[in-house]
């Protein structure tokens, strides 16, 4: 007769149920929080890691004995949404505007604004007008 090994179910003996998937998909979720935090050391807020067992008993139809158990294991994750801070924009028919140049003060004139060729020095036209002489 075949000898049949009995694990106690326990964080111990996850990598051996499965073929370790159970243990890899712990993991996962743990690298994906600490790689969150590492990206966002400023933000302070909560990390979650959920490592949920799911069991629902098996019973004997005919004397309502237990028999054993059905086990699912679910792991989740959750990291703080994203968000940039706000910036006001204006409101047109075709889209929204911002400014390039200010993204927080859509009315603020460019720095460059007035300027033709924005590259042009005033040292290069102190050079054209000698080149005559």
């Amino acid at each position: 007769m075949a000898h049949i090994t009995e694990l106690k179910l326990s964080f111990a003996t996850l990598a051996k149920l499965d073929n370790g998937k159970a243990d890899r998909l712990f993991q996962y979720h743990l690298q994906k929080v600490a790689a969150d935090m590492a990206a966002r050391p400023g933000d302070a807020t909560v990390r979650k890691v959920t490592f949920e067992l799911i069991l629902k008993p098996i019973c004997d139809a005919d004397t309502g004995d237990i028999e054993g158990a059905a086990v699912e294991i679910e792991c989740k994750s959750k990291v703080p949404i994203f968000r940039t801070r706000k910036y006001q924009m204006k409101v047109q028919q075709n889209g929204l505007l911002f400014n390039a140049d200010f993204p927080d003060q859509p009315n603020q004139p460019s720095v460059l604004q007035g300027l033709e060729n924005p590259n042009e020095t005033d040292d290069e036209d102190e050079d054209d007008d000698n080149d005559g002489d």
